[in-house]
């Protein structure tokens, strides 16, 4: 497999993470960033939490398959 491949692979699965653990303990600079920002105004702070552990989870959950699909066994 093309090691640029893994890293995208592991990319995908690290920024998951971090996102779900920046929803879940709440990080004040992470939702007053601007992209994050619009997501509040839109879903209210309530909502973007949830849309960002969501969104952590489908990547991780991309990156984890892509392991597995593209792993040669």
């Amino acid at each position: 497999m093309d090691t640029s491949i893994i890293l995208v692979f592991i990319i995908f699965i690290f920024l998951g993470g971090f996102s779900i653990v920046a929803a879940a303990i709440d990080l004040k600079w992470f939702f007053s960033t601007q992209g994050a920002a619009t997501f509040v105004h839109y879903l209210g702070h309530k909502g973007a939490r949830i849309f960002y552990c969501c969104l952590g989870t489908l990547l991780i959950t991309c990156g984890v398959v892509g392991f597995v699909i593209y792993t040669p066994f």
